[in-house]
């Protein structure tokens, strides 16, 4: 919660300051700004969700921790869009579920080799993180499938 409201005073902030910019160019701030807070959020959501899993005794079960993590991760992000009536950005073609996905293994796979859980919270974050900044700077999609 703490987090979420960081987030949004910065956002509302940053908008603020920019005001008397170009309006066109104000817009694509804010979203640069946004897109970094939102993977930021991806990236530890999706290890909170993993360690809550790890702490509640689950920790030998692979595929349950990686996957609440990455639902935890990317739920909050699906109850916006759904909320506000977009198509969920998970849904779409850009890399978001998939940069969940492998930081959420990456965690695991520290955290199996009893490497210390602050420092892979931090490495797997610091994944999803730089998926997703790669992702948005160079414009990368996952496949569609075309329906006939």
């Amino acid at each position: 919660m703490f987090a979420a409201t960081l987030t949004a005073l910065g956002i509302f902030l940053f908008a603020y300051i920019r005001r008397d910019k170009n309006h066109h160019q104000h817009w694509e701030a804010i979203d640069r700004v946004n897109n970094i807070f939102d993977a930021l959020g991806l990236g530890t959501f999706t290890v909170i969700g993993m360690n809550r899993a790890i702490v509640a005794g689950l920790g030998d079960n692979v595929f349950l921790v990686i996957f609440l993590g990455m639902i935890t991760g990317i739920g909050g992000g699906i109850l916006r869009d759904t909320l506000v009536r977009d198509i969920p950005f998970v849904l779409t073609q850009k890399v978001y579920a998939v940069a969940s996905l492998v930081g959420a293994t990456i965690y695991y796979v520290m955290y199996w080799q009893g490497i210390n859980l602050v420092v892979s919270a931090f490495v797997g974050i610091a994944v999803i993180f730089a998926i997703r900044m790669a992702s948005s700077k160079f414009r990368w999609h996952l496949p569609r499938v075309k329906l006939q």
